[in-house]
């Protein structure tokens, strides 16, 4: 499936990025670098958005050498939607990513104060962001990557048809944990919150309790032969991905962590994905390789795919 791509690569390292790849036989990019030239493959670079992703780079990339901070590149099958995402240290990022968020994005003190309060209850060891170019534009909003029960995040979101759901679902269940959660920073808000499930359950057993939670939001259900592609391509456990606003649910995803290359094309074909989408990854998939994750998803738009790639 994975075409050459070292001439794209070649063109847009000489054209964009002021790197003469004739110095090096194989150059060494950043994560900036990295994250352009995986945007610049999508329908969705131009000049501003390239720029609002340096700056986002530059504002939040740790300036202490030696300190882990991953990059996430994700991308929709159809590369109409992108999203970056980062984490630090809580302890010693909060200050720099309240500076980005009030001062470069202009956020109000109010949507710092709801972030400011959770992180007090939750005490996260980490803080993220992350940027989303879309068709319809931008967003931007926070995440904490944190492991606690799923109780404890329904006890702190808005008391809405959703949560008495949510509440009642997670209260049928043996085990699930919420390993993420997070918002964005412009109204109407999007709440993103993960469910882990038992991995100590058969994959079917997770399949179809996460299809329980899917029926009960009157999700659309998913592909009659999706288990049967889960199965054969060997994952063994489920993470539910939900994004919630006061309009209904946004995105019902079933994501599975470090799948093979056969498990995402099967899924991506699965969601419709053209030849020119598929030449198009390709050079994604040749900049960035290391996959982390990719996630079958009920949306707005219709059954979608989405792989985020570990930088």
């Amino acid at each position: 499936m994975f075409i050459n791509f070292e001439y794209t690569l070649y063109l847009f390292l000489r054209n964009f990025m002021n790197i003469d790849p004739s110095q090096e036989e194989n150059p060494q990019l950043d994560p900036s670098q990295k994250l352009s030239l995986a945007l610049y493959s999508t329908e969705l670079q131009s000049n501003e958005n390239s720029d609002l992703l340096n700056e986002w780079c530059k504002n939040l990339t740790s300036k202490v050498p030696q300190v882990s901070q991953p990059f996430h590149f994700n991308t929709t099958h159809t590369r109409n939607r992108v999203t970056l995402q980062t984490s630090l240290s809580a302890l010693t990022s909060a200050e720099t990513f309240a500076h980005y968020f009030q001062n470069v994005l202009g956020v109000s003190p109010l949507s710092l104060r709801r972030l400011q309060k959770l992180g007090e209850n939750w005490q996260p060891t980490r803080l993220g962001s992350w940027l989303e170019f879309n068709t319809l534009g931008i967003n931007a909003g926070w995440f904490f990557p944190i492991e606690m029960i799923a109780s404890q995040l329904t006890e702190m979101i808005e008391n809405t048809t959703h949560r008495k759901i949510i509440t009642r679902w997670v209260n049928t269940q043996n085990l699930v944990e919420c390993i993420s959660y997070g918002e964005s920073l412009v109204e109407p808000i999007i709440r993103q919150m993960e469910f882990r499930l038992d991995s100590n359950l058969a994959l079917a057993n997770q399949y179809h309790l996460a299809l329980n939670l899917a029926d009960l939001l009157e999700v659309p259900s998913f592909h009659g032969q999706l288990l049967n592609i889960l199965e054969r391509y060997e994952a063994t456990e489920l993470i539910i991905s939900l994004w919630l606003s006061p309009e209904g649910v946004l995105k019902f995803g079933l994501r599975i962590m470090n799948p093979s290359v056969k498990l995402l094309i099967a899924l991506f074909m699965l969601s419709g994905m053209s030849k020119k989408e598929e030449d198009k990854l390709a050079v994604i998939h040749g900049v960035l390789e290391n996959i982390a994750w990719v996630e079958i998803q009920q949306t707005a738009d219709g059954l979608t795919s989405e792989v985020s790639y570990k930088i």
